[in-house]
């Protein structure tokens, strides 16, 4: 069974607008997209964020939760502060593909001729990348924060070097045009307003109601 809070807050949208049953579906994450497009999902929803480039091709709900990023490093890795761009720039940094967080690298680092395109990374999943962090087959890598302090919290190998070069608005994917934008709108503001977003938010993501951004 998939878990987590975008699940458990998707199945508790789902029932709100009447859904019989909410079907999950595990796809790579630089294929949701093109997955809602296609019409092989109705919605999308896992931590993305709401970009101009993306919003040219899916429409997006309100906003229901606003995150920030972390710079890892493996836990041998010299410094443990990279808070600038040029602390990023001529290194080795990784992401996963499709997220922002490569788009950011590509812009800000390879495009600008901070570095080289051999510098960037780009994984598939972040499983592999903590992976290949701790092999030092690369040296930074940006993620979503919270997962990236749950990593450092758990395991001795890595460690959180930087935060906050990239905040960002997560909101639910679909298709343009799709009434289900309106459905889940009024279903989410409801989940709001009756705390259902802050218990999932407590209950899966650990952070208290006052904590979150």
């Amino acid at each position: 069974m998939i878990d987590g809070f975008d699940p458990a807050l998707i199945r508790d949208l789902g029932k709100r607008i009447g859904a019989k049953e909410v079907e999950l579906n595990d796809f790579a994450f630089e294929g949701l997209l093109a997955a809602l497009q296609l019409g092989q999902v109705d919605v999308a929803i896992s931590a993305v964020a709401v970009t101009e480039e993306r919003r040219g091709v899916v429409d997006f709900t309100n906003v229901y939760f606003i995150g920030a990023d972390a710079v890892l490093a493996a836990r041998g890795y010299a410094s443990d502060k990279v808070s600038t761009l040029n602390d990023l720039a001529r290194k080795r940094v990784a992401a996963q593909r499709g997220t922002v967080y490569a788009a950011f690298l590509q812009k800000n680092l390879v495009d600008k001729g901070l570095s080289r395109p051999t510098d960037l990374f780009l994984y598939q999943d972040i499983d592999s990348a903590i992976r290949d962090l701790k092999a030092g087959k690369f040296d930074l890598l940006l993620m979503d924060r919270l997962p990236a302090r749950q990593f450092a919290k758990a395991d001795a190998g890595v460690k959180v070097v930087g935060e906050n070069f990239t905040p960002q608005r997560f909101a639910i994917a679909v298709r343009k045009g799709s009434n289900l934008r309106s459905a889940l709108n009024d279903a989410l503001l409801r989940a709001q307003n009756d705390g259902t977003v802050s218990k999932l938010i407590e209950q899966y993501l650990g952070i208290a109601k006052d904590q979150v951004e």
